[in-house]
């Protein structure tokens, strides 16, 4: 192998392990993705760990007959931690049936009360109370991010 060939694996490396794939979702509220059935569709949602919250898919066991999580990567924005902190996670997911869904994802309190996302993967929504865990039912609210997902054949 050639030293110049030799020198460059290093960069290419770097380049391609520096950035993530996929549709990028910076705000909260209703984004709109299209797939193909069988096809696997993949975006970017922004997460800061380091205030103790975690982007959880809610809705995942209720859409597991329709869509398949098959890899699930973070990328801190900045490794320093100097500009905005955080990180970006991208979701590649597996399109099973066509028709229209939501697939709603939220951040989490997942650090604050030592919990995994599974935990908050409902629809409703667990508040911390003297007495233990409170559950409320609300299919909605506000500072999620929606992902209309249209499938087709």
């Amino acid at each position: 192998m050639s030293k110049a060939i030799f020198l460059l694996m290093p960069v290419l490396f770097l380049i391609s392990c520096s950035s993530l794939e996929g549709k990028k979702i910076d705000k909260m509220g209703i984004h709109i993705i299209e797939v193909k059935k069988g096809r696997i569709f993949t975006f970017q949602l922004p997460q800061n760990k380091s205030m103790g919250y975690e982007i959880c898919w809610i809705n995942e066991p209720k859409m597991s007959s329709k869509f398949v999580l098959k890899d699930h990567k973070s990328k801190f924005r900045d490794v320093n931690n100097i500009d905005r902190g955080g990180e970006d996670v991208r979701y590649d997911i597996l399109a099973l049936e066509t028709g229209t869904d939501t697939l709603i994802f939220k951040n989490c309190p997942t650090r604050i009360w030592q919990k995994e996302c599974e935990f908050f993967a409902v629809d409703s929504v667990r508040t911390k109370t003297d007495s233990g865990i409170v559950s409320t039912y609300t299919p909605k609210q506000e500072g999620d991010y929606e992902l209309i997902i249209k499938v087709t054949e």
